[in-house]
């Protein structure tokens, strides 16, 4: 327990801290005009209050990251709250500060459209195709995923987290094929209707102005997130699970398959300390604030409680498992079923306890799905020059769009998924290497953007060579030295840029 107050404590204390020192590097004044004053139109460019656009942002980028994430990381044991603590602070917060700051200052530009000025217009080429393939796909697998879980508990609500298949193999492999097990069946039916509810959703929440449905249910979900944070809390300070500390014994890779800590645990991780998706929501509550000085607030602000969701996650599914990384790999089984875990955690919460891990479950995805088509709208409609206030415009976007991301709910996300992480973290690296080149351009401390870009860019590539699922399976000695090979060398690539304007 008092290694997870002390990773509490260091949560806090980095948005105090090098939050106010991001504000100082980055010149953050109240005096300067926002994108929602210059730009206003009523759909996108809307004033929000700054706690309604923390919470809208904080919805955006949670999904179930901060939940599955934290739990298939505990495996790990208590090792997995380093990298949360100084990936969150120095990496995932910086990522998502330096986007939203950028994106204030370039008029609420998407963050294609600021990796294109700072890295060049072919890398925001590829940056276009790369981020709406991903908000795509995630769009669609959110869709499925809650779905399925839906349609469970119709069917059999004593039985909605505990199917023998994993809430991430239904979101991958849904919809069940022809050839699906007889004891899925019944639920085929009411699985699409479902689906179809949610589709429809997000529609309305994409094509809608962001304060008519967003705004206004978003703040509900995000308080109910951070409430179920609160009951986990409150059994963990309690004594009620034996936590396990922090020790140079745990510095030792404790897994129970001895998958190695660098650099699979901080891919399984993942959102919880830092994510790529969420540099493509940024610029969208970017468009809502009124101030600059609510930066830190917001954009940091929602990371560091993200980050803290994820640490009282990786640290219930190690208390409600006795501490044992052995007993929790037992329990979620050979495919790794975080959602059984959830649902232990859910039942030893009591009623309403239960009901916010439900919350999180169902609402997570949906509320980062409908936010993932909205943004992948605004990427279409800066590239092309499309001004959004005529809904006629945002249907021009949408409605293939949406024929698009309706197909790919048919398709067989099995292979594709397993390539989503580091996909993912990819778009992270380019925003921080974007970062890097604006704060050196500026006359700026770039280092706090270089440093982690660097070492992104090594432990992603290092990943894709060494993992042999969804990468190329080479030795782990030789995954490393070319992964810092690579990262040396976009170091120095990126080293050459410059540019002129300063902002």
């Amino acid at each position: 327990m008092i290694s997870f107050i002390v990773a509490a404590f260091l949560l806090i204390n980095g948005y105090i801290l090098y939050g106010s020192f991001l504000e100082k590097v980055f010149d953050v004044s109240a005096g300067n005009k926002v994108p929602s004053e210059t730009k206003y139109d009523g759909v996108d460019f809307v004033p929000l209050d700054w706690k309604k656009a923390f919470l809208i942002q904080l919805l955006n980028i949670a999904g179930l990251g901060p939940v599955f994430g934290a739990i298939l990381g505990a495996l790990w044991g208590p090792i997995a709250y380093i990298w949360i603590i100084f990936g969150a602070v120095f990496i995932g917060a910086t990522h998502d500060f330096a986007a939203g700051q950028l994106s204030l200052r370039e008029n609420g530009a998407s963050i294609n459209e600021i990796i294109g000025k700072y890295l060049g217009n072919n890398t925001k080429k590829l940056m276009t195709v790369w981020t709406l393939f991903l908000l795509m796909i995630v769009g669609a697998v959110f869709v499925m995923g809650p779905a399925r879980i839906m349609a469970d508990m119709a069917t059999d609500s004593s039985k909605a987290f505990s199917n023998a298949e994993s809430f991430q193999e239904k979101a991958e492999s849904a919809p069940i094929s022809a050839a699906a097990s007889n004891t899925v069946k019944p639920i085929y039916a009411t699985l699409y209707f479902w689906a179809f509810v949610i589709f429809a959703y997000y529609i309305l929440a994409t094509l809608f102005p962001i304060d008519a449905i967003i705004g206004k249910i978003y703040p509900f979900f995000g308080l109910a997130l951070i409430m179920m944070a609160l009951f986990l809390t409150q059994k963990i300070l309690t004594g009620v699970w034996v936590i396990p500390e922090l020790t140079l014994d745990t510095f030792r890779n404790i897994n129970p398959s001895s998958v190695p800590i660098w650099p699979v645990m901080m891919i399984t991780i993942t959102c919880g300390a830092v994510s790529g998706f969420h540099a493509t929501q940024s610029p969208m509550i970017a468009r809502v604030l009124t101030s600059e000085k609510y930066s830190r607030r917001v954009f940091f602000g929602a990371m560091i409680t993200e980050s803290f969701i994820a640490l009282v996650w990786a640290a219930a599914a190690m208390g409600i498992c006795g501490g044992s990384v052995i007993e929790l790999n037992n329990l979620m089984g050979e495919k790794g079923e975080a959602v059984i875990v959830v649902k232990k955690v859910a039942d030893s919460l009591g009623g309403f306890g239960w009901l916010m891990c439900l919350l999180g479950v169902v609402a997570l995805p949906v509320t980062s799905g409908d936010t993932a088509y909205r943004a992948a709208r605004l990427i279409i409609a800066d590239f092309f020059k499309l001004d959004q206030k005529p809904i006629a415009n945002r249907l021009v976007i949408c409605i293939p769009m949406f024929l698009l991301g309706a197909y790919m709910c048919t398709m067989d996300f099995r292979v594709v998924w397993r390539h989503m992480s580091w996909l993912n973290q990819g778009l992270a690296v380019f925003t921080l290497w974007a970062t890097a080149v604006f704060l050196k351009s500026t006359g700026r401390n770039h280092w706090l953007a270089s440093i982690p870009a660097f070492f992104m860019t090594f432990l992603i590539a290092t990943f894709v060579l060494f993992d042999s699922k969804s990468g190329l399976g080479m030795s782990y000695v030789s995954s490393n030295i070319l992964g810092i090979v690579i990262a040396g060398i976009s170091a120095f690539l990126i080293s050459q840029k410059n540019i002129s304007e300063k902002s």
